[in-house]
């Protein structure tokens, strides 16, 4: 089983900062101009991984950037985003730095912002409402520091387990990680009369922090994620208009901060206002309180998170 962990090598950071100085058109200083940190509005969603990232918008990976041995990065987008095709299966093409795409899929000079605006135009019709949701509470919770986390597989589990986000809170005199996982409130997850298949899910994560050693990765790695978060805002805040993250981000990335995980993970639904048996949805929602922390978020609703 592999460990859990989020990093970028020492060579990919530098190549970073060479391209985020450099004078020429470039697609990593048009994401970072794009970027919008949790808790602002903004075109595009940046979640560090174990050796790459993603930019989200809505829940769909706009762009990828991995690197290779020496630090080279290298841009993947889908297909389908770039020539605005409904389909297009797993297709991605690979851009180097300096580099674009044309609609037709051909390489071309590096077509500045109006190229990563039209990929995003490009990738709505593929969006779900669950993701758009997501999307909305990531612009009010200032504390999200991931998006789409999978932890390894783990105890017979054939694949990664995931959650839609985790983020920040302050405990006392520390910072507690905290896992999201959200649901649309039709999902059939959600009802049981005995045990709610959602309950496995969160039993396997809890499974897997129960061990010390995975509790130690997690923390760590969120740890360095909140230190690529902070230097890369402060590169971004050189490039353009791009809000600050949240000073809980700050104070995590130091390394004598207090900084832990917590072993239940929080449940987020969307109501989406469709017509049901009430009596029997307040049933449900009982038996998920009594097992784990629950968010419901009304129909169209403007609450503030809590994060």
């Amino acid at each position: 089983m592999s460990e859990f962990d989020r990093q970028l090598s020492f060579e990919a950071r530098e190549t970073l900062a060479e391209m985020a100085c450099d004078d020429r058109p470039n697609w990593w200083r048009d994401l970072l101009s794009l970027w919008a940190p949790s808790g602002h509005e903004g075109a595009l969603r940046l979640a560090i991984r174990n050796g790459y990232m993603n930019f989200y918008s809505c829940g769909q990976s706009v762009a990828r950037i991995e690197f290779d041995r020496k630090g080279t990065p290298k841009l993947y987008v889908h297909r389908k985003y770039v020539s605005g095709s409904p389909n297009g299966g797993q297709d991605y093409v690979k851009l180097l730095a300096g580099q674009g795409c044309d609609r037709q899929g051909e390489i071309c000079a590096w077509g500045g912002a109006s190229m990563l605006h039209s990929w995003i135009a490009n990738s709505v019709k593929h969006r779900g409402p669950e993701k758009c949701d997501v999307e909305k509470a990531v612009a009010q919770m200032p504390t999200v520091i991931d998006l789409e986390m999978g932890l390894p597989a783990s105890e017979g589990q054939k694949t990664p387990l995931r959650m839609d986000m985790v983020a920040l809170e302050r405990t006392g005199d520390g910072i507690q990680i905290v896992f999201w996982e959200a649901k649309m409130i039709s999902d059939g997850r959600l009802r049981s009369r005995t045990t709610p298949k959602v309950f496995e899910q969160v039993e396997a994560y809890e499974r897997f922090l129960a061990d010390d050693r995975n509790r130690r990765c997690v923390v760590e790695a969120y740890r360095r994620t909140c230190k690529l978060l902070r230097n890369f805002n402060v590169v971004a805040q050189k490039i353009a208009h791009v809000p600050p993250i949240d000073d809980l981000i700050v104070e995590a990335a130091h390394d004598d901060g207090r900084l832990d995980v917590a072993l239940t993970p929080r449940l987020l639904i969307f109501d989406d206002g469709a017509k049901r048996d009430e009596k029997a949805w307040q049933g449900h929602l009982l038996r998920l309180s009594e097992r784990m922390p629950v968010t419901v978020v009304p129909p169209r609703s403007q609450v503030e998170f809590a994060a």
